[in-house]
């Protein structure tokens, strides 16, 4: 078993290390997602926190891009992964700019409102890809 939280403090902490995992890590990924989808006409969502920062976007006809402000960002993960701000930041920066996501996405969930209106956005653009 892997202790996600001692593997985190590594490659958070040292940017070679990151690379070299995602070296690894990010093939076995890409072809796993080919293997799921090869074939089939189905829409099919695959969550890819890390997407265009391992340039798997050329894998999907569409890319959709779940945001928070910063604030909320920082926030929620630390109250997800139970872990402190500065780990937080650290994870956080790891990441492409969100900025830079959004405007490379197809659609864009704005994750900063209540549920029902994440849920309402979500069901827009399940309409407009269903066409």
């Amino acid at each position: 078993k892997i202790n996600r939280k001692a593997l985190g403090a590594i490659i958070f902490g040292n940017t070679e290390e990151r690379l070299f995992l995602n070296s690894v890590i990010h093939p076995k990924v890409i072809a796993r997602i080919r293997e799921l989808t090869k074939g089939n006409e189905e829409t099919v969502f695959v969550d890819v926190p890390l997407l265009y920062e391992a340039k798997m976007e050329d894998l999907f006809d569409q890319v959709i891009v779940v945001y928070a402000n910063p604030a909320n960002q920082l926030k929620r993960l630390m109250a997800r992964d139970h872990i402190s701000e500065t780990y937080a930041r650290q994870k956080i920066s790891a990441q492409m700019d969100v900025e830079m996501k959004i405007s490379r996405a197809d659609h864009v969930i704005n994750n900063n409102g209540s549920v029902k209106e994440t849920h309402r956005q979500i069901d827009d653009i399940l309409r407009r890809i269903t066409k």
